[in-house]
C-alpha cells in the first residue's frame, strides 16, 4: 500500500499546512501597546483602608497581629489580600510576613466593593519598636506610630487590643 495514495494522509497534510500558515502568517500582537486602563474611581486614597482594631497576641519572642479593616477595592477585578497586593511594612521597609493557616485562606475583595476583613501577620519583637504601615495600591496607611511597644508588659498568650495608632500598653495587673 502506498502512503500518499490514502485520502486520510492528504487530508491531514492539508489541515496541518493550513494551521501552520495561520500561525505563521497571522498578524503579530504589538508588544508595546499599553494595557487597557481600569476605569478611574472617585474613591479618595484616604478612604481605601480604615483600621478598625489592632489585636496583638504575644507568643514568647514573637506576636500575632490581627488587623480588623474596612477596605475598599478601587479596581474592576477581585483582589486576594496577600502580598504583593497588600503588605505590612516596618519603619525600615521590611515586609512583615503574613500569618496563615492552611484551612484559613486570605480574604478576597470583590470588584469595586467595600468590606470588613481581618488580616493576620507574624511580628518579631523588633517590629513593634517602630512604626507599621500597610501598603495597598501604592499608598501607605498607618497602622502604628513610631512609639515603641513595651514588650515586657505584654502578657504571653493574652490578646491586647488597640483602637488607635498609638499602641500604649498599660501597667500590668
Amino acid at each position: 500500500m502506498k502512503f500518499f495514495q490514502r485520502i486520510e494522509v492528504w487530508f491531514l497534510l492539508l489541515i496541518g499546512g493550513g494551521l501552520a500558515a495561520w500561525v505563521l502568517l497571522g498578524q503579530p500582537k504589538a508588544s508595546n501597546e499599553a494595557p487597557p486602563a481600569e476605569p478611574s474611581s472617585s474613591v479618595e486614597t484616604t478612604d481605601l483602608i480604615q483600621v478598625r482594631r489592632s489585636t496583638l497576641e504575644r507568643d514568647y519572642g514573637n506576636a500575632r497581629l490581627d488587623l480588623d479593616l474596612r477596605i475598599q477595592n478601587p479596581t474592576v477585578r477581585p483582589i486576594v489580600l496577600k502580598a504583593p497586593d497588600i503588605q505590612l511594612l516596618t519603619g525600615t521597609d521590611r515586609e512583615v510576613p503574613a500569618f496563615f493557616l492552611p484551612a484559613d485562606p486570605p480574604p478576597q475583595l470583590s470588584a469595586s466593593a467595600s468590606q470588613e476583613v481581618k488580616l493576620r501577620f507574624w511580628l518579631e519583637k523588633t517590629d513593634v519598636a517602630g512604626p507599621l504601615r500597610l501598603r495597598f495600591h501604592g499608598h501607605d496607611f498607618p497602622v502604628k506610630t513610631a512609639a515603641p511597644v513595651e514588650w515586657d508588659r505584654l502578657e504571653n498568650g493574652k490578646p491586647t487590643t488597640f483602637t488607635a495608632l498609638d499602641w500604649h500598653v498599660g501597667p500590668p495587673k
